[in-house]
């Protein structure tokens, strides 16, 4: 069983900061709007929160990581987006975004790749696979949390091709087969 002594604390840093940024890439994907982003945060918020009852000992540890340093958290989240502002100078919001989407998910493939190496060395493999399947999972409840591309509450997807494509890339990086 992985629990946190087993880890330096830069290297639990990464592993908790992992599903806050993972989210947070799926959130900001084109066609969220102002509802959608709060939608989607609550329900990543939530899923973590949940977490700590309902999972292994190492998702656990992780989901009371955050939970106790929600807001600490939150805001490291949102620097990872790089300060984008969304009233560029001559720049429209959804290139804003989309420009802040790339960088982060460019930042988000490296921690992945980052905190795979710890899990690698220092995880059990079953506490490491279940940690895994867990991030897609946050990623796949984030992407279902709200319906984009509404016109006045009509229409719009449950799940987005921007945000599929994300998942896709996320589970791609950790080695999760994606459904």
């Amino acid at each position: 069983m992985t629990n946190r002594s087993d880890f330096s604390a830069q290297e639990w840093n990464a592993i908790t900061e992992l599903p806050l940024l993972i989210g947070t890439a799926v959130i900001i994907t084109p066609q969220a709007g102002p509802v959608q982003f709060v939608q989607e945060t609550l329900a990543m918020m939530k899923f973590i929160d949940d977490s700590k009852e309902h999972a292994g000992a190492l998702v656990a540890a992780v989901a009371q990581t955050i939970d106790a340093s929600a807001q600490e958290r939150a805001d490291t989240a949102n620097s990872a987006v790089g300060g984008a502002t969304i009233h560029g100078e001559g720049e429209s919001v959804s290139h804003t975004v989309a420009h802040a989407g790339a960088e982060l998910r460019q930042q988000l493939l490296e921690k992945i790749a980052a905190v795979n190496t710890i899990l690698a060395a220092k995880a059990s493999a079953d506490d490491a696979a279940a940690y895994k399947r867990w991030l897609v999972h946050i990623a796949q409840n984030v992407a279902q949390a709200a319906k984009e591309g509404t016109f006045l509450g009509l229409g719009g997807q449950r799940v987005t091709e921007a945000e599929s494509m994300v998942i896709g890339e996320i589970a791609q990086a950790l080695g999760v087969e994606h459904v």
